[in-house]
């Protein structure tokens, strides 16, 4: 899981694509009720 900024959509999706990282979060979802999965884009930003 990240919560960071990425260059793009592309380096999102190529970093979910390793089989190692499905396995890891499926441990993650052996812990939780409900798993949802998401990406997000930035819209707007305040200083």
């Amino acid at each position: 899981m990240s919560c960071a900024p990425w260059e793009s959509f592309e380096a999102q999706h190529a970093w979910k694509e390793p089989s190692e990282l499905r396995e890891r979060i499926g441990r993650v979802r052996s812990h939780c009720e409900d798993f949802q999965p998401s990406t997000c884009e930035l819209v707007t930003k305040v200083e």
